[in-house]
This record gives structure tokens, sequence and C-alpha cells, in this order.
């Protein structure tokens, strides 16, 4: 049974990272800080840092921290359509605590650079139950002023019983109709 644990664990990170790979080209551009309302930026005072009212996961890994300033977003609570980083935070909530391509995709554009849900469920199945996880986003920027944003992220992941390791991808989210959604992820 050991044999095939690390293989298997093996593969689920190749499917994280096909996430990245898959997901199509990505926007390369200086960052720069968005302004505060756009719904593409945290709305923050930027001297301040606060604490979610969400509720982090049962799954975060031990040193994630909760909170949202103007320099960056981190944890793994709940998120949603609101804004870049809260879709961000639902997409990773969806694949590691509720282990559903369609709660994925629920955050994810229908013309997305980004897998399709039955892969997506794949690298869901493949990857171990309990793995342990924390997203951290440094706030992008708007491409040509219009509502698409582009966001760094740290994701951290912990298989069971393993030390953990820090994938860094780019993720572009558009905001229309009132929902912020995923365009793209790719590795960076």
């Amino acid at each position: 049974m050991t044999r095939t644990r690390k293989p298997r664990r093996r593969l689920a990170m190749l499917a994280l990272l096909a996430l990245g790979f898959g997901a199509g080209a990505g926007w390369a551009a200086q960052p720069e800080h968005l302004p505060v309302g756009s719904g593409l930026a945290p709305v923050a005072d930027e001297a301040a840092v606060l604490v979610l009212a969400e509720q982090p996961s049962v799954l975060a890994t031990a040193d994630c921290v909760e909170q949202r300033s103007a320099e960056v977003v981190s944890g793994t609570g709940p998120g949603g359509p609101t804004d870049g980083p809260a879709a961000i935070l639902a997409f990773h909530r969806g694949y590691f605590q509720d282990r559903s391509s369609a709660t994925v995709r629920e955050v994810v554009a229908e013309d997305a650079a980004v897998p399709p849900a039955v892969d997506i469920q794949r690298g869901i199945d493949i990857t171990p139950v309990g793995t342990k996880y924390c997203v951290q986003i440094t706030p992008g920027h708007l491409v040509g002023g219009g509502p698409v944003g582009v966001w760094e992220v740290a994701l951290t992941v912990q298989y069971p019983g393993e030390q953990s390791r820090v994938l860094n991808q780019t993720v572009t989210t558009r905001y229309h109709a009132g929902r912020t959604l995923i365009t793209a992820i790719t590795k960076s």
C-alpha cells in the first residue's frame, strides 16, 4: 500500500500543477494597486489588516493566517464571486474542502482557460482526503483600465504526513454583471 501512496501524491501534485499549466496564457505586466471599490481589489484601509469574519477551513495549514489588507489577502475562507480574492478563495475551498468540481466551477467563467469540471474532479479525486492548504493572494492590477484583474497566488499544499509545498499561480479574473469570475490560472 505504501508503494501506491507516493505515486498517487505525485499525481495529485501534477494535477494541481496542470491547473496552472493547462489553464492558458497569463498576463505579463507590472503589478499596481487597484482603486478601492473597483470590485477587483480588497476594500481595506491601507494601514489596516482585517481579520476576516469568514470561517476558515478545517483544512488550513498550521501557519495559515486569515487576513485582508491592501497588500495581501490570505486564508481558507469560503469566498465567493464578490471580488478577485474572494473568487480565488472560493475556487480553492471548493477544491480542497468541498472536493467538488461543480463548486469550483461556480467561480469560473464559462469561457475560462481552466480545465473542464471533469478534469478538475479527476485532480480532486487523486488529491488525498485531509490535504491541508492555505491561499495567499497579492492584489493585482487592472488590464487596460477595465474589469480584468491579475493576481499572484501562493498556494501552500500539505498532504497528510508530509511537509508543505508552495505552488505559485497567476490568476486572472473578470468582473461582469455583478460577479467576479476566474478566467485563467497559470503557473508562475
